[in-house]
């Protein structure tokens, strides 16, 4: 296990648990809507910190202080929900990726990873 410091948000979702277990801390974001707490049982409970919160509220500044990595992987994934809330769905999947950039280039959080989807699109860049 390498010495990182990682935020994940939407990170109680299964294939995060994943990424978890290999980090050293892993402080995990995420509103439950899509999430389950049971995807986060089996880990090391003394290198993860849970916030239940939703990343288009929350103040995400003091929360990426002291981390190498932010994952961005919080995303509504409902087709249907996609269509009846398209502003929601934009805010959470693509509009909150340029919110974030200006924390990371101030040095809050030196690497981004975005997982689009759940498919194959990844997007990571060394800030």
């Amino acid at each position: 296990m390498e010495d990182l410091r990682c935020v994940v948000t939407g990170g109680a979702g299964f294939i995060e648990t994943l990424l978890e277990n290999n980090v050293s801390k892993v402080t995990i974001i995420d509103n439950m809507t899509t999430g389950n707490i049971e995807n986060l049982k089996n880990l090391d409970h003394d290198r993860i910190e849970l916030v239940c919160g939703d990343i288009r509220t929350l103040d995400m500044k003091p929360i990426l202080e002291n981390h190498d990595y932010l994952f961005h992987e919080a995303a509504l994934i409902s087709v249907f929900e996609s269509i009846e809330q398209p502003k929601a769905t934009n805010k959470t999947n693509i509009d909150l990726f340029n919110h974030y950039l200006p924390m990371l280039f101030q040095k809050h959080c030196l690497n981004y990873i975005h997982i689009h989807s759940h498919k194959h699109i990844i997007y990571q860049q060394h800030v």
